[in-house]
C-alpha cells in the first residue's frame, strides 16, 4: 500500500540535515533532493457517497451511502467515519421513523 506524503515535507526535512543531502542510486552518488522530486506523484480518489436522513423522535440519524455509519453529527460535507464526500441529490432524502 503506499502512504501519501508530503514531498514539500521530506525537502524541508533534508535540508535541517546536512548528511541527507546525497545517496547512492545504482553505483551513483545523486542529491537526494533531485530523486524525492521525481518521485510519481500519487492521485487520491475521494469517495464519494449521499446521506440519507432517518428521524427517531427528536433526533435525525443520518446514514452514509459509502460506509452504511449512521452518525447525529448532522449533515456535513464529508462522512466523519471514512471520510467520503457527500454528494447532493434526490438520495439525498428525509424518511420518517
Amino acid at each position: 500500500m503506499d502512504d501519501c506524503i508530503s514531498r514539500e515535507a521530506v525537502l524541508s526535512l533534508i535540508d535541517e540535515d546536512a548528511y541527507a543531502t546525497k545517496i547512492i542510486i545504482h553505483n551513483h552518488m545523486m542529491n537526494f533532493k533531485d530523486v524525492i522530486k521525481d518521485l510519481p506523484a500519487v492521485r487520491l480518489e475521494v469517495p464519494t457517497g449521499r446521506w440519507t436522513v432517518k428521524k427517531m423522535g427528536d433526533t435525525s440519524w443520518y446514514y452514509c451511502s459509502n460506509c452504511g455509519d449512521w452518525n447525529t453529527y448532522g449533515r456535513s460535507d464529508y462522512c466523519p467515519l471514512c471520510g467520503a464526500k457527500m454528494e447532493k441529490g434526490e438520495d439525498d432524502a428525509e424518511t420518517g421513523a
